[in-house]
C-alpha cells in the first residue's frame, strides 16, 4: 500500500483559523470543512473521476460565531431539492441545518437548533431523530416535526434531555436494530456510558444502562461505531485506540500510539476491512481487522512533505472517498490516492525526472544494460537483475531532452535543449558533437539500411536531419539532409518504419506525417487527434499514435487509414511501447498509471498505479519486466508475467493483437477524419482481493504498539450489562 498525493485544498488563509472537522458527501461530490473562526468552506469536486481542478476556490456557509466542533450530511427526502443536508454543532452552543445548494447562500441555513448550554461535540441521526452531547453535560434528542413531507425540508423539535453526567461530554455512537439499541457516550474522564434507547412511533426512550469508568486513562475525544463488525473504537487523550465488541462489551484490541502523541482521527474503510488513524504528528496508520495488525505506518504532512500555508503538521480529521484519503492539517485538506497490490521494485539515484530509459544488450548473450537519462544532466547505466548503478555520464554543456541507444555501433545518442545532439562512448565517456538543429532535440531514431546506420533527429524547430553514422575508421558522422516537417509547430516524435522505408513524424499541430527518406517526399498526412501528438510506437504494419487529448489512436500504414480509438489515460500520454513477443500495448501518463492493452481487442488487461508521475518507458526482454522512469526521480520495475500467463490463461494460447479490417477509403495524403470507431471507456483491471478466510481470533485486549507491534497483558473491561439481550 502506497499514498500518491493528489490534491490539495486551501481553506485557511485569511486569519488565524485553523480546521476543525470535516465531511464528504459521495453523493454530491462535495467536501466540506469546518474552521474555528466558524465559517464552513466547501467545494464541489468536479473534473475526471469526480476529482477537481486544484485552482477551485471555496464556497462559504456563515452563521456560526465560534468554532465548529462536528459535522454530518442528512440525505434522503425532506432534505432539500439535491436530496442532502449539512448539520454542523458549534462552540456558539447551537446546532445548524444548512442547504449549501441554494443559489443565496446568505439563504443556506433553514433552521438553527438552540437548547445547549455549552459547545456542542458530537451529533449522529438516525431517521427521524438527531441526538447532540455537550459541554453542558446533557444529552439532547431532537425529533422530526410531523405533517411536514410536502415541504423542502424538515423541522427538529427538542424532545427529550437526559442530565445525569457530571462532565463534560465529548462524542456519541448509535447501534440500533430494529425499534431497540444503544448508545454510547464518551466523556473527559474516560468513561463509556452505555444508554438503552427504544423507539416506538413517536415515542422515545432513552434510559442509562451501564456505565465503564475505566475505559482509558484520560478524556475520549472521539468514538467510532462499525455496525458491519460490531465492533466500538474509541480514541484518548492518553494516546491509545481500543476496540470494543459492541455485544460483549469486552475490550478486543489496544493501539498504543508510539510517536508518543494522541489519534487525532479515524476513519473505518468497510470494503476493505481497515482503520485508518491520523494523529498529531502528521502520521497516517491503517490497522487491518484480517491482519490483525498495522499493515502501513507513513507520515503524510509534516516539511517537506506536503506544502501547507500554515506550517502545520498535524492532522486532525481523517475520510475517505473510493480509493482516496482525505485528511485535514490546520489549514489544508489533502487528497492522497491509496495504491493497493501493487508489486514493483523501486531505486533511486537520480536527482531529477527520468525522462527517458533504453534498454541495451551487452556483447555477452547474458548481459543486459539499463540506461536512464534524466534532467539532472546525468545518464546512469544499471544492472537490471539487482538494479545497481554501474556507471554514470555527465552532461556540462546542455539540459538533456532524450536519450536512444545504438545496437550497430554501441553509442549513446542524446539530444539535448541547446539543439545539440552527442554521441556517447558508455566505456570511456568520450562525445562526438552533431551541430544543426536551432532548437531542442527532443526525438531520435535509427535507421539501417545495409552497411549504412542513419540517425533520424527532430525537435522544437519543426526540422527532421539524416546523419549517417556508420562506424568508419577514418571519418566522423556527417549530416546528409536536413528538411521542415511541421515548421513552424514542434516535432515531439518520431518513428522509421523499416517495412516501407518511411519517417514518421508528429508533433504540436496534432498531426502525423509520412515521409520517404529517400528523397524526403510526404507521402501522407494523418489526422484525428485533437491535441498534440506526443509518441509513436510501430507494430509490423500498424502505427499506434499516443496524445495530449488522452487518446491513443491505430492506424493502418499500408491504407494511411484510421482503425481505432482507444481512450487510453485520464491525462496526457507521455511514452508507449509494443512488447514485440505477445503485441501487448503498454501506455504511460502522468496520471500515475501504467496501463497494458490488447489494443486488437480495445482491452485493458492490467493497471499498474505508482504514487509518481510516469514520464518514460522501457521494455526488459531478458527480465520480462517494464521499466518506468518518474517525475519524481525514481525507476520502478513492474512484473510482465503475470499479465503474460494471465493472458495465455484467457485466450488458451499466447495472447496476439488482432485488428478489424481497415477502412475502404482511399490511400492519400488527405485528412482522415470522421472515422473514428468509438471508444469505450476501459475498464479498471481487478486487483488482488483479499483471501476470504474468516477473521483471526485475538485474544482479550491484545496490545499493539504502532508504528510497532508487541503484546501485553492487561485486565478486560466488565461486559456491558444486558449486552446479551441486545
Amino acid at each position: 500500500m502506497n499514498f500518491a498525493h493528489l490534491q490539495q485544498y486551501k481553506a485557511v488563509g485569511d486569519g488565524d483559523a485553523t480546521i476543525t472537522c470535516h465531511v464528504y458527501s459521495h453523493e454530491k461530490r462535495a467536501l466540506f470543512l469546518g474552521r474555528t473562526d466558524g465559517r464552513i468552506a466547501w467545494w464541489r469536486r468536479r473534473g475526471s473521476g469526480g476529482r477537481p481542478q486544484a485552482e477551485d476556490k471555496p464556497f462559504f456557509l456563515d452563521g456560526h460565531i465560534g468554532a465548529v466542533r462536528c459535522m454530518l450530511a442528512l440525505i434522503g427526502p425532506m432534505m432539500g431539492r439535491d436530496g442532502t443536508l449539512i448539520v454542523t454543532g458549534s462552540s456558539d452552543r447551537t446546532i445548524r441545518v444548512w442547504d449549501p445548494w441554494v443559489r443565496d447562500s446568505r439563504k443556506a441555513c433553514v433552521q438553527t437548533l438552540r437548547g445547549h448550554e455549552g459547545s456542542v461535540k458530537d451529533i449522529v441521526t438516525h431517521q427521524r431523530l438527531l441526538l447532540s452531547c455537550s459541554t453542558d453535560r446533557t444529552i439532547k434528542l431532537w425529533q422530526m416535526d410531523e405533517g411536514r413531507e410536502l415541504l423542502l425540508y424538515p423541522w427538529f423539535s427538542i424532545h427529550d434531555t437526559i442530565h445525569d453526567s457530571n462532565c463534560w461530554l465529548n462524542s456519541i455512537a448509535l447501534h440500533l436494530t430494529g425499534e431497540s439499541g444503544e448508545l454510547f457516550v464518551a466523556d473527559e474522564q474516560g468513561t463509556l456510558s452505555v444508554y438503552h434507547l427504544t423507539i416506538r412511533g413517536r415515542s422515545v426512550n432513552l434510559q442509562r444502562w451501564h456505565r465503564h469508568p475505566t475505559v482509558h486513562a484520560l478524556g475520549i475525544s472521539s468514538m467510532l461505531l462499525v455496525h458491519h463488525e460490531n465492533l466500538l473504537f474509541t480514541l484518548s487523550y492518553d494516546q491509545t485506540l481500543r476496540a470494543i465488541n459492541v455485544s460483549s462489551g469486552q475490550p478486543i484490541v489496544t493501539l498504543h500510539n508510539t510517536n508518543r502523541v494522541r489519534f487525532t482521527g479515524m476513519h473505518w474503510a468497510q470494503e476493505h476491512q481497515e482503520l485508518f488513524l491520523v494523529d498529531e504528528l502528521g502520521w497516517v496508520f491503517v490497522w487491518s481487522i484480517q491482519a490483525g495488525m498495522c499493515v502501513k505506518s507513513e507520515r503524510l504532512v509534516g516539511p517537506g512533505l506536503t506544502p501547507s500555508a500554515g506550517g502545520d503538521s498535524r492532522l486532525v480529521c481523517v475520510s475517505s472517498a473510493g480509493d482516496e484519503l482525505l485528511a485535514c492539517d490546520g489549514a489544508d485538506c489533502h487528497v492522497w490516492q491509496v495504491l493497493r497490490d501493487v508489486h514493483y521494485v523501486e531505486v533511486d539515484g537520480h536527482t531529477g525526472p527520468v525522462i527517458a530509459l533504453q534498454p541495451a544488450e551487452g556483447s555477452n548473450s547474458d548481459e543486459q544494460v539499463l540506461y536512464s537519462a534524466s534532467l539532472d544532466n546525468t545518464i546512469k547505466a544499471w544492472d537490471p537483475f539487482d538494479m545497481t548503478c554501474v556507471s554514470t555520464l555527465h552532461e556540462v554543456h546542455s539540459e538533456i531532452s532524450c536519450l536512444l541507444y545504438s545496437s550497430t555501433n554501441g553509442f549513446l545518442i542524446s539530444g539535448n535543449d541547446d539543439g545539440s545532439i552527442r554521441l556517447w562512448n558508455p566505456d570511456s565517456g568520450s562525445t562526438i558533437n552533431l551541430l544543426e538543429h536551432t532548437n531542442t532535440v527532443c526525438c531520435l531514431d535509427v535507421a539501417v539500411r545495409g552497411r549504412m546506420e542513419l540517425l533520424i533527429s527532430a525537435g522544437f524547430d519543426g526540422h527532421v536531419a539524416i546523419w549517417d553514422i556508420t562506424k568508419r575508421r577514418y571519418s566522423m558522422p556527417q549530416i546528409e539532409n536536413i528538411f521542415p516537417a511541421h515548421a513552424p509547430h514542434e516535432i515531439l516524435a518520431l518513428r522509421f518504419n523499416p517495412i516501407n522505408d518511411t519517417i514518421i513524424t508528429a508533433g504540436n499541430d496534432a498531426q502525423i506525417r509520412v515521409w520517404s527518406i529517400h528523397n524526403q517526399s510526404l507521402q501522407a498526412t494523418l489526422k484525428g487527434h485533437t491535441d498534440s501528438v506526443t509518441t509513436l510506437a510501430l507494430d509490423g504494419n500498424f502505427l499506434l499514435s499516443g496524445s495530449e487529448d488522452c487518446t491513443v489512436r491505430v492506424w493502418d500504414m499500408h491504407a494511411n487509414t484510421l482503425l481505432q480509438v482507444i481512450e487510453a489515460h485520464d491525462e496526457a500520454i507521455e511514452q508507449m511501447l509494443v512488447v514485440p513477443e505477445n503485441g501487448f500495448l503498454v501506455t504511460c501518463s502522468m496520471d500515475r498509471k501504467v496501463r497494458v492493452w490488447n489494443y486488437g481487442e480495445k482491452r485493458l488487461i492490467k493497471e499498474w498505479r505508482h504514487p509518481d508521475a510516469i514520464r518514460s518507458l522501457a521494455y526488459l526482454r531478458k527480465l520480462r519486466k517494464i521499466a518506468c522512469g518518474t517525475e519524481q526521480h525514481h525507476i520502478v520495475l513492474f512484473p510482465l508475467d503475470e499479465i503474460i500467463e494471465a493472458e495465455m490463461a484467457f485466450a488458451g494460447q499466447a495472447s496476439v493483437a488482432v485488428l478489424p479490417d481497415a477502412h475502404t477509403e482511399q490511400p492519400s495524403t488527405t485528412p482522415v477524419s470522421g472515422d473514428e470507431t468509438p471508444a469505450s471507456d476501459p475498464q479498471p483491471a481487478q486487483g488482488t482481493g483479499d483471501d476470504g478466510s474468516d477473521l483471526p481470533t485475538l485474544p482479550l485486549d491484545t496490545q499493539l504498539h504502532l508504528p510497532e507491534h508487541s503484546q501485553g497483558q492487561e485486565t478486560p473491561l466488565v461486559p456491558f450489562a444486558g449486552a446479551g439481550e441486545a
